[in-house]
């Protein structure tokens, strides 16, 4: 057991070592990792409550919503942006009106919250951080929006750029250090990982107009396919670009609000799109001169990327029936006598028990997160990058 602490210690020096030169203007406890640790965070409490509230609606087809019925033998029309309305993942924000479920959902915001008191950020990989760091912002972002929900547009709401914004408030308490969501996003997370443009789309809106939701929690080991996905779909969908008159491109506002991602240049958005998209709107982006004149911020969709917010109907080759809900919320299970059986798993009573350390690692890896945590705490005002300067590994580093 000896052996392994000073192993162990050895591991946490070096790790502390390993702060990139674009965590310098990152909040102390947020800088730094581990780039080789294996330690990979559970999230099956987070998929829990996700999978009966989100509905994947598959690729954009590019198709507009039918005009409204004028037979339902009344006036009222739902005012709905056709050529978006069909686009874009689905997360079902009626239920966030329920007390209870509001509760889990903060118990589950809490659990993140508390993470890295348990476990410093830095013993962690970058992939592993950016996992967490999304899944923090998403869930908290759920949470807000329950406050405001059923309004029926965003706009006001998310505000960009305002600090009335929900976006703006400080919203989180991690590591001692209250942050809002527009301090995820542009103060940790664009600083850590300059240029990953990609990093955008998984920061959910909660408006039809912006990135997808995603049935699962990001995991570190997953966490760039699941952002290129929701890239690709996004750009390739009415709501991310659109071919418009003279060889201009209508591309979403949510770029312009993203624009420190491309040093508000344009020609760099222009082949950030060009990258991920297909079809019509790749051929625009590839014969364009200048994509100064020919890229417009037009596209826009507040309404709330709602389950029931309108008449509609899934496609695309996934979920394609009323059904697939109830599909959702059912899960197999064991019973007495030893046999699987189809049962309704809509949010478990116990899930609230499962937002603790215990179930974000494995047991070989909780014992090594408790002997490094105590040499963590041990180390800390001892340990000094001036011990490593004359160390190999500190010479390559350099």
């Amino acid at each position: 057991m000896r052996v392994t602490s000073i192993v162990l210690t050895v591991i946490f020096m070096l790790s502390a070592s390993c702060v990139n030169a674009a965590d310098k203007d990152i909040p102390e406890p947020f800088r730094g990792d581990d780039p080789t640790s294996k330690l990979s965070i559970g999230y099956d409490d987070l998929n829990a409550f996700l999978k009966p509230h989100t509905f994947d609606s598959g690729p954009s087809t590019r198709k507009k919503a039918p005009e409204s019925d004028s037979n339902l033998g009344t006036k009222f029309k739902v005012r709905v942006k056709r050529k978006t309305a069909l686009e874009g993942n689905r997360f079902y924000f009626k239920n966030l009106e329920k007390p209870a479920v509001v509760a889990i959902l903060k118990g589950l915001v809490d659990s993140l919250e508390a993470f890295p008191d348990q476990v410093p950020l830095e013993l962690l990989n970058r992939d592993e951080q950016l996992a967490y760091w999304l899944n923090l912002y998403n869930f908290a972002l759920l949470e807000q929006l329950s406050t405001v929900y059923p309004k029926t547009s965003l706009k006001n709401i998310l505000d960009y750029g305002d600090d009335d914004s929900i976006l703006a408030e400080k919203v989180v308490t991690v590591a001692g250090i209250p942050l809002s969501l527009n301090d995820i996003q542009y103060n940790i997370l664009y600083k850590k990982y300059p240029g990953k443009a990609n990093i955008m789309y998984g920061l959910f809106q909660g408006n039809i107009g912006g990135p997808n939701i995603r049935e699962k929690a990001y995991e570190g080991d997953k966490v760039w396919r699941a952002l290129e996905e929701n890239a690709q779909r996004f750009v390739n969908s009415n709501r991310g670009t659109e071919v418009g008159s003279r060889g201009k491109v209508l591309v979403s506002e949510l770029y312009e609000h993203n624009m420190m991602l491309f040093g508000k240049d344009k020609e760099k958005l222009r082949l950030h799109l060009e990258d991920l998209a297909v079809g019509e709107v790749e051929a625009a982006l590839a014969s364009m001169k200048s994509a100064k004149k020919k890229i417009d911020f037009d596209i826009t969709d507040w309404s709330f990327a709602d389950m029931f917010g309108h008449q509609r109907r899934f496609g695309a080759g996934y979920n394609t029936n009323a059904a697939a809900l109830l599909d959702s919320v059912m899960s197999t299970q064991v019973n007495e006598e030893g046999k699987s059986v189809q049962v309704q798993s809509y949010l478990a009573d116990d899930i609230q028990t499962k937002a603790k350390m215990d179930i974000r690692f494995t047991d070989s890896e909780l014992e090594t997160l408790m002997l490094m945590k105590r040499n963590f705490e041990g180390n800390q005002g001892s340990v000094e990058i001036k011990d490593l300067e004359g160390s190999k590994e500190s010479k390559e580093e350099k």
